[in-house]
């Protein structure tokens, strides 16, 4: 290699290397700190969705406590604290008054492999078994108490023993975990640095190295529980599998063919056509202007006030606040264990939007939670529209074309209404580029676009997970409707590079989604689907009227009467009507 073309990588290295030790030491600062090392739960307070097969809570006034009786067979659900041995500690006691018996046998299993069988006595008493660390499941650990039963006089209920509390303590403290969890990071990150930059990749290699490192420490990775710390480093270890793949894929690629890509033919990119930057820097002006003029009457102190009626914005400025306030103390957002006290709330029943929340904190750090919102509100308006600019640019659209594009979309309706209560669509912008990016792919076949889909892809998702899915469904609809059909040989070849755009996903949205797929394991969050239609839209809802118009607003409430509130989704007859014009001369 030529001592010129050295000198020219050398800044890129430099960089690879400065983003690298970056990560170890925010891991190292992040990580290492001692973790819980024992779970109790006292039953009837904090039991919920651990415990199985138990009655009713009770409240005992004698030891002023709730308490549980068991079944025949009841079963509790302990996470492990470690891989070292451990000990369970049961507070029980028998039925009293009994005549026929002084105590009460009970037998206890973990993981179905029988511990002991206890006498349990009427007084209540503490009872700690050793709990070797052969049996310790690192994830779950099943302890189940089987005892006979009884009939109380007056009571219909088949009565095991009372069940007061159990403990989960592990015997030593996982001081390895933290060192393992900085390597598997850093580990992972090197290895998707090294896979986008042998792809091609350039300065967004260092943008999605970061993310990934910022997504993974934020969400299980700096948990304090131990169980959630394991399936985190499990998690990351598979990613590491993942992307070592593939850099032997690209590897073995480079071996077979001498060529360079598709992607890299200077027939094709020199058919690109030269972004309009004066343009688009007008367009992110009158974006900001008109932003700002659209919601200034709701934002009069943008310091203190929130616009929208008084809901979900408020709990969107507490997240904002609470992701801030736990990541300084170096512990995960996603669970809160100051709410529902003593059990805890894990965020990942509702959305976490990291993409604000998250990638918000040095707004929230610097200016406070409340004026964050309002800064993040209005930065989606301006993306929005740029965004919706540059991908009209790209379809053909002249300037007056991606002028209207970028107005309709930024502006419309649907987004006015709905941003001023719900962070979760801030997104928007992040849909626009996921289509800018694969429309590229199209007509390219660029790795740098790849990257592009999974990077709208993702942000979206950590916007909220309704785009999750439904922006895959809808990239697959844009790429049906506009791949070259003719060229599908030369598109089938560009594979690699097309990889690109679902491992960065993988790599964006697996340490996301651990935190919400836990909760969906751990307990029963279904939802009627009749109540769902209720907040869904219909088809006709695309193209109704708007019901708010200054013009006919009275007539397209009357015909339109349902298309209130969450249903409200017409992007305007005026967008509509434009874009059939466009339409029309682009065939």
């Amino acid at each position: 290699m030529a001592v010129g073309s050295v000198l020219a990588l050398r800044p890129g290295i430099v960089l690879d290397v400065a983003v690298i030790l970056a990560i170890a030491i925010a891991s190292v600062l992040v990580l290492v700190r001692p973790i819980e090392t024992q779970r109790r739960v006292v039953f009837g307070a904090s039991d919920r969705s651990v415990g199985t097969g138990f009655h009713e809570a009770e409240f005992s006034v004698s030891e002023a406590r709730p308490f549980r009786w068991t079944r025949a067979e009841s079963m509790i659900r302990l996470p492990a604290q470690g891989l070292s041995d451990h000990i369970l500690t049961l507070h029980l006691s028998a039925p009293s008054g009994i005549a026929s018996a002084t105590s009460h046998p009970v037998t206890v299993e973990l993981n179905a492999t029988p511990l002991t069988t206890l006498s349990v006595t009427p007084a209540p008493r503490i009872y700690r078994l050793l709990a070797p660390h052969s049996l310790i499941a690192p994830s779950g650990n099943a302890v189940a108490l089987r005892t006979t039963t009884i009939q109380v006089p007056g009571d219909r209920r088949d009565l095991g023993v009372v069940a007061f509390a159990a403990t989960f303590a592990a015997g030593d403290a996982p001081f390895w975990l933290a060192p393992v969890q900085v390597a598997a990071v850093t580990g992972v990150a090197l290895l998707i640095l090294l896979a986008l930059r042998m792809i091609g990749i350039g300065v967004l290699r260092w943008i999605i190295v970061v993310l990934f490192a910022l997504i993974s420490l934020s969400m299980r990775h700096s948990d304090l529980r131990f169980a959630q710390r394991w399936e985190a480093l499990v998690l990351t270890l598979g990613l590491a599998v993942v992307f070592a793949s593939f850099i032997l894929i690209i590897v073995w690629r480079n071996k077979r063919s001498s060529v360079q890509d598709d992607q890299s033919d200077d027939s094709i990119i020199g058919r690109r056509r030269a972004p309009d930057r004066p343009f688009f820097l007008l367009i992110t002006g009158i974006a900001t202007l008109g932003t700002v003029l659209l919601f200034a009457p709701f934002m009069p102190d943008p310091v203190h006030i929130v616009p929208g009626p008084l809901g979900d914005n408020l709990e969107y400025v507490w997240k904002l606040q609470w992701f801030a306030d736990a990541l300084v103390k170096r512990r995960s957002p996603v669970f809160v264990p100051h709410l529902f006290y003593p059990e805890g709330y894990e965020l990942a029943y509702s959305e976490l939007t990291p993409a604000h929340t998250l990638l918000g904190l040095p707004l929230t750090w610097l200016v406070g939670a409340t004026l964050t919102y309002n800064l993040l509100l209005i930065i989606s308006n301006i993306l929005t529209a740029l965004f919706t600019a540059l991908l009209a640019h790209r379809l053909g659209a002249g300037r007056l074309g991606a002028f209207v594009a970028s107005i309709g979309v930024g502006f419309c309706l649907w987004r006015y209404q709905h941003v001023l209560a719900h962070m979760p669509l801030f997104g928007t912008q992040w849909i626009v580029l996921a289509l800018y990016g694969l429309e590229g792919f199209i007509r390219w076949r660029r790795a740098h676009d790849a990257l592009l889909v999974g990077t709208g892809v993702s942000l979206a998702a950590w916007s909220s997970w309704y785009y999750g899915p439904t922006l895959w469904m809808v990239l697959a609809l844009w790429l049906l409707m506009r791949l070259p059909w003719r060229e599908i040989r030369t598109f089938l070849v560009s594979w690699p590079a097309a990889l690109v755009a679902p491992l960065v996903t993988l790599a964006l949205l697996a340490p996301y989604a651990q935190p919400t797929l836990q909760t969906l394991r751990g307990g029963d969050v279904r939802h009627d689907y009749a109540s769902l239609l209720l907040l869904s839209a219909h088809p006709l809802d695309y193209v109704a009227p708007s019901r708010y118009h200054a013009l006919w607003g009275g007539w397209a409430a009357q015909v339109a009467p349902e298309t209130a509130g969450e249903r409200l989704v017409a992007p305007g007859l005026a967008l509509l009507a434009l874009a059939g014009v466009g339409i029309w001369r682009w065939r």
